[in-house]
């Protein structure tokens, strides 16, 4: 029984907590968001897509967490992590506002 477990280092830990802390925070972000819909809440809506984003870059960086996730999910992960990095400066740099 105990061969059949895999190891996870510290590191793979921590990313994993940091990841999953992160895409919490943006969905509760989102939805604080999403109830108020005004346009003093706008941050709030970037800072839950970005927040989001960065959590799933981190959980798609961990091999354990890829490890157990459907095999038609593994092979799409890669290009879920390039999407996300290539996608999170135009989050956190959101556009000025037109006069």
């Amino acid at each position: 029984m105990q061969d059949q477990l895999p190891v996870i280092s510290r590191e793979q830990l921590a990313v994993i907590m940091f990841g999953t802390v992160f895409v919490f925070i943006g969905l509760a972000a989102c939805a604080f968001a999403a109830v108020r819909r005004r346009e003093e809440v706008r941050l709030f809506a970037w800072l839950g897509v970005w927040s989001a984003m960065y959590g799933t870059r981190l959980l798609a960086e961990s091999p354990a967490v890829v490890g157990v996730l459907p095999q038609w999910i593994q092979f799409r992960v890669p290009f879920v992590w390039t999407v996300v990095v290539y996608l999170a400066l135009p989050v956190a740099t959101p556009a000025p506002e037109a006069e």
